[in-house]
């Protein structure tokens, strides 16, 4: 279960900055600095990934799971902040508590050296 939450976590991320490439346009967070538009726009190549590494390198998906919500979170924190951006900080309602589910069950995961074996138990 914890792996299903965190590929629908990763596919919805995929999902939404989908759309936002298909409205705004690559690199299309042109209201944000450049360093802010170039990692949102990342997320539609790095959520996927986290997906897909369940099943070819287990540990680098929960290392790379991590990375990303620490990254996220943060960034639009501090955007959303100082940008009085409403947007960015709604979205912080679901990304926060996904991101303590990651954080939380981070280790658990990393317990098992696969994805099979963790379905084994």
């Amino acid at each position: 279960m914890i792996v299903l939450v965190y590929c629908l976590g990763f596919g919805v991320g995929t999902i939404s900055h989908a759309i936002d490439t298909f409205r705004l346009g690559f690199l299309g967070y042109t209201f944000a600095p450049m360093v802010f538009n170039v990692f949102w726009t990342s997320l539609l190549f790095l959520d996927p990934i986290v997906i897909f590494l369940f099943f070819l390198h287990y540990h680098f998906a929960i290392l790379l799971a991590v990375i990303i919500m620490i990254f996220d979170i943060l960034i639009n924190l501090s955007y959303g902040l100082v940008a009085t951006n409403q947007n960015i900080l709604l979205g912080l309602v679901t990304q926060i508590p996904f991101g303590c589910f990651v954080f939380f069950t981070a280790k658990h995961l990393f317990g098992y050296d696969s994805l099979a074996s963790l379905l084994e138990r």
